[in-house]
């Protein structure tokens, strides 16, 4: 598995930023370095996201401007493969896809351009509806 690590003092969350662009994967770099997440970086390269069966992240932030493959059957192979328990963010360039992404299983979606503060809102939003999970799972009635 080629996942690069960036490690952070006092993790958080893990974060796993799937993204088909070194570029776009610098700047969510920049918007999280003090933010003090656990972050990994996975370049996409084909459809095959099998190798994410075996790992486990708070948050998966999903890059999809894709020009090389289908950005909703690639969502849906990472949906897929994943935990369920795990949450999604998708990124995306274009605002037509938006409800599909969140009918597929996304937490959130944002576009780009990516604001920071927006983006860092929509991640806290994603670790918000997690513990709000739980919180309720322990309920009993």
């Amino acid at each position: 598995m080629n996942i690069k690590s960036v490690k952070q003092h006092n993790k958080i969350n893990s974060i796993l930023v799937i993204s088909e662009s070194f570029e776009e994967s610098n700047k969510i770099r920049n918007i999280l370095k003090y933010k003090n997440y656990d972050i990994y970086f996975f370049e996409v390269i084909s459809e095959d996201c099998q190798v994410l069966k075996n790992e486990k992240f708070d948050l998966i932030i999903i890059d999809l401007n894709s020009e090389k493959t289908s950005s909703l059957n690639l969502f849906k192979n990472i949906r897929d493969n994943i935990n369920i328990d795990t949450q999604l963010l998708v990124i995306s360039s274009k605002h037509d896809n938006e409800v599909s992404y969140l009918e597929l299983g996304a937490s959130e979606v944002i576009t780009k351009p990516l604001i920071a503060e927006e983006f860092i809102f929509k991640i806290q939003n994603c670790f918000c509806d997690t513990k709000n999970k739980l919180e309720y799972s322990n309920i009993s009635l």
